[in-house]
């Protein structure tokens, strides 16, 4: 699970960067009333995480073994670390909403929600998930316990940047 976790965080600083690359811009923009602007910043990116993030998943399911044996030379270890990074890999196409919709709400002056969806993702969802799932399913319950608290998070943050820009916004939202 080591192996699988340090493996994944190269998805998840992919779609950091985009993310906190395009946080200065948003901000710019919506200081400066830039709406459409804003929108169209943040729906490239929002293409950009999902391209690249499908990409990666593609990659790491394809490749899974190999990943693995990049790492460890335990055919056991493998055995058990590829369903495992398989698992981790499912949020990979998606998770970059979720990291897009902290830099949005950030860059709307909105601290408190962009805060609240940080804190969700790995630990209001994570660690209770975490005991649910494998009391339900055992070690694959764990396997896939990053990937369904990142699910919970995305739906979270994509309701929530939707208000947000709801607010900083009002007609742009329609276009």
């Amino acid at each position: 699970m080591g192996i699988v976790t340090k493996v994944y965080l190269f998805i998840v600083f992919v779609h950091m960067g985009i993310s906190n690359g395009i946080q200065p811009l948003l901000g710019y923009c919506y200081g400066a009333g830039k709406r459409k602007r804003f929108m169209g910043i943040l729906k490239f990116s929002s293409a950009l995480t999902l391209v690249c993030g499908s990409i990666l998943t593609i990659v790491y399911i394809v490749f899974s073994k190999q990943i693995m044996g990049i790492f460890i030379d335990n055919s056991e270890v493998i055995q058990y670390g590829v369903p495992m990074l398989i698992a981790a890999s499912l949020a990979g196409p998606v998770l970059g909403l979720m990291f897009l919709s902290i830099n949005s709400m950030q860059a709307l002056d909105r601290p408190l929600p962009a805060t609240i969806l940080s804190l969700c993702r790995q630990g209001l969802f994570f660690i209770p998930l975490l005991f649910i799932l494998n009391q339900i399913f055992g070690l694959d319950g764990i396997s896939y316990t990053q990937t369904v608290s990142d699910y919970l998070a995305i739906l979270i943050a994509v309701f929530m940047l939707f208000l947000s820009v709801k607010k900083a916004f009002p007609a742009e939202i329609l276009s």
